[in-house]
């Protein structure tokens, strides 16, 4: 699991965080140089080889005094999504663009929002084709895609639910699992 987190301060800046589904084993896997706006993940596939696949993200830095600039960056995950193998700014935003925190990822090509118009934009990084598409009748700030599903694989959960009462999260790269149990199910016992 990936997420970013921002600190304020004199010299603001953001990291990319990374852990296991349980929460455990948490590090900073990027260091960026601004605010992060927004994170998506896209997994591996055949193309992109050994790989846990590919980790994109806006951010918001300073450019010289006061000026602020938006950038589109993203890096190649190595196979155990823990370590960056390639990392590349992908493109800079002109100050009339405002990406907004709508950002996802489809077959290799990244789509984002806009923060004041009714349209979403797309690039494929390893191409470097953009597109602008015009949709809805209002702004929107987030977007979702839903691909084909990958091809089915096992891990400690896939069978009896891994023999946890409640709920199964694989971790290490599915070689082993966390049981936990609901909030409100205190005393619970964690495995059948």
């Amino acid at each position: 699991m990936y997420w970013a987190i921002y600190t304020d301060g004199w010299r603001p800046n953001g990291t990319i965080q990374v852990a296991s589904m349980s929460g455990e084993n948490e590090e900073q896997l990027l260091q960026l140089t601004g605010e992060p706006l927004a994170i998506s993940i896209s997994p591996a596939t055949p193309v992109n080889g050994n790989s846990a696949g590919k980790l994109c993200w806006m951010q918001r830095s300073s450019k010289g005094m006061f000026g602020l600039v938006t950038e589109l960056h993203c890096a190649r995950l190595g196979q155990t999504g823990r370590e960056i193998l390639t990392n590349e700014k992908i493109r800079e935003f002109s100050p009339s663009e405002e990406p907004s925190f709508g950002m996802t990822q489809y077959k290799g090509t990244l789509l984002w929002t806009d923060a004041s118009k009714t349209v979403y934009y797309s690039i494929n990084p390893d191409r470097r084709i953009r597109v602008r598409y015009v949709c809805c009748s209002n702004r929107f700030q987030a977007l979702s895609v839903l691909g084909d599903c990958p091809q089915a694989s096992t891990n400690p959960c896939t069978y009896s639910n891994g023999r946890c009462r409640y709920i199964c999260l694989p971790n290490d790269g599915g070689r082993s699992r966390t049981c936990v149990c609901p909030d409100n199910e205190p005393g619970c016992h964690k495995e059948m």
